[in-house]
């Protein structure tokens, strides 16, 4: 489903062709590939925060992480780069 990028005009609108998601589905998405590492048992808990982006090449929205004082692993921040690539934010 193509949605209107955050900051597109009416006369000008730009279309994403990527499939959306809600903040929760992202949240699972990357919680769920998370599994896979046992470093990763450190986050706590996902934010997913919309951003306004230049053109549809860029994600819509970025994660953030809490690990509860730990730092946060590597894997999760590629994980969740990886899945905004894949999907955008509804």
């Amino acid at each position: 489903m193509a949605t209107l990028l955050p900051g597109a005009s009416r006369n000008r609108p730009v279309r994403t062709v990527k499939p959306t998601k809600t903040r929760a589905e992202l949240s699972t998405a990357i919680f769920d590939r998370l599994r896979d590492f046992p470093e990763s048992q450190k986050v706590t808990g996902i934010v997913i925060a919309p951003v306004l982006r230049p053109d549809s090449n860029h994600p819509n929205w970025h994660a953030a992480f809490t690990t509860g004082g730990s730092v946060v692993p590597r894997i999760a921040w590629r994980i969740g780069s990886e899945i905004a690539a894949e999907f955008d934010l509804e």
